[in-house]
């Protein structure tokens, strides 16, 4: 071909379909495609869809190619309807090693592959590099803990707790407590357990410990998200047990037993001691310190992260 020759220009189906003409299956009025589709939605108030069907499928609505039946999407009247299901398509393959259905062995292979290149320092994953985080925890490591997540900083929990109050404030958030609460299960748990999970005692007691060591591990300085105020004085649970006590709790059930359908009586109780406990920390200005959950570990033989009966 010489340069002087003009390249043949090759259309798609696409601008075939747009530089022709047809005929509307209702009038019989001639149209290009553009026009046609206007004409026959506002004219006859039928869709873009049911045209194409007609135009293009001999008026039968395809279906998936794999052969289960399914809904093929519809891109619009120019490009038509598409040929599978959405993952459809590699169950035509029966040759492809990473079908669902035949691709097993051939991911177990890649997998022991990838395994032994690993361990002969040929091949790292990562796209060639360590992860930048292999061996750190963020509880240990405040420069990881500052570049995974910027919601560990306290300016940005408080802007959150001013957003969450005027929401409270505004009624846009409704917590549901005690028997409003679609959690609530009869107030069987133990009066140990609900005590220490007060939110009034967090506010007036717990919060402003971890304020005042300015949310660091008063042990080993760091500042860890999950912290935890430790009674280095007077213990929780000998406040709890004296306070229980006085109001006769003791007589009817023990600290850590879970209540079995506790009558009314029984559950202003709960509440009374709760409260008294709540205002003995805050008026007696119990010592609490600060500590991330490795150093509270050390400091008491039984710790139980699961289940922290230890305040």
């Amino acid at each position: 071909m010489n340069k002087t020759e003009k390249k043949p220009i090759v259309l798609t189906e696409k601008e075939k379909r747009k530089n022709k003409t047809y005929n509307c299956p209702e009038c019989n009025v001639q149209f290009n495609l553009n026009s046609l589709r206007i004409h026959y939605t506002k004219t006859h108030n039928k869709s873009s869809k049911q045209l194409c069907t007609i135009l293009f499928y001999d008026n039968i609505v395809p279906t998936c190619k794999c052969g289960c039946g399914g809904e093929v999407y519809f891109f619009g009247l120019m490009q038509g309807f598409g040929s599978y299901v959405k993952g459809h398509h590699v169950r035509e393959y029966d040759k492809n090693p990473w079908n669902k259905e035949n691709g097993t062995e051939a991911k177990k292979k890649s997998k022991e592959t990838k395994k032994k290149l690993y361990e002969e320092g040929k091949f790292k994953y990562f796209d060639g590099k360590e992860p930048w985080n292999k061996g750190k925890r963020k509880a240990l490591d405040p420069e990881y803990a500052a570049r995974i997540t910027f919601t560990d900083t306290v300016e940005f929990k408080q802007n959150q707790a001013k957003i969450i109050k005027k929401n409270m404030q505004d009624g846009k958030i409704v917590f549901r407590k005690g028997e409003n609460s679609s959690l609530w299960k009869g107030g069987i748990s133990p009066l140990n357990s609900y005590c220490r999970s007060s939110s009034d005692l967090y506010k007036k007691w717990i919060y402003p410990c971890l304020v005042k060591d300015e949310f660091k591990c008063q042990h080993c300085g760091i500042s860890d998200s999950e912290l935890e105020v430790h009674h280095d004085g007077e213990t929780f649970s000998s406040i709890l047990r004296k306070i229980a006590t006085a109001e006769g709790w003791m007589e009817k059930h023990f600290l850590n037993e879970r209540l079995q359908n506790p009558d009314q009586e029984t559950l202003d109780l709960k509440n009374k001691i709760r409260d008294l406990v709540i205002k003995y920390h805050v008026e007696n200005n119990v010592s609490g310190i600060s500590l991330c959950q490795g150093c509270h570990e050390n400091l008491h033989e039984n710790y139980n992260l699961k289940n922290k009966d230890v305040v």
